[in-house]
């Protein structure tokens, strides 16, 4: 099947960029895929498992050995609105400034607080001296470390405890 537009229905840039678009020499006849269960037709449902399975064998905050740190924080007594903020730290969707400046929402990812680092999930949790001061009210012992997996690991101790002192 031959496919007739015309690139004067474009703006130039677009227009270039399909005109570079490569094809193929040879002609390949388009084929619907699915590498879900060959027996399965493709839904919303079949899709989303494997989804979800995908995502649990790659290196995500969704694989299974985070579902206990999961089953503890849905399941504390705390309300919802601090369930979310701590979901949303753990899985890095929180607007700081550095996931904020990648958005392009801000110009700087500088710290607002301290003002002398870049203000990520680690420094957050770790290395702002303002914030360090809450933390130290609070008695809790911050991740021995500032990357991702620290600071998931500390998250999951933190309801560990939390969920067995509601107990």
């Amino acid at each position: 099947m031959k496919c007739t537009f015309n690139l004067g229905d474009f703006c130039d840039v677009d227009a270039l960029c399909i005109i570079n678009i490569p094809i193929p020499q040879i002609e390949i006849e388009d084929m619907m895929t699915w590498s879900g269960k060959p027996t399965v037709e493709y839904s919303i449902q079949s899709g989303y498992k494997e989804l979800q399975r995908l995502c649990f064998e790659s290196n995500n905050p969704n694989r299974p050995i985070y579902k206990h740190f999961y089953k503890a924080l849905w399941g504390t007594r705390v309300p919802p609105k601090v369930k979310t903020i701590n979901w949303r730290f753990f899985n890095n969707d929180i607007p700081s400034y550095h996931n904020l400046q990648i958005k392009r929402l801000k110009n700087t990812a500088i710290c607002p607080r301290c003002e002398a680092d870049v203000e990520t999930n680690g420094h957050i949790i770790h290395d702002c001296p303002k914030r360090n001061q809450n933390w130290d009210a609070l008695g809790l012992n911050r991740p021995a470390g500032e990357d991702n997996e620290d600071i998931r690991s500390w998250f999951m101790s933190l309801f560990e405890i939390i969920n067995n002192s509601n107990r």
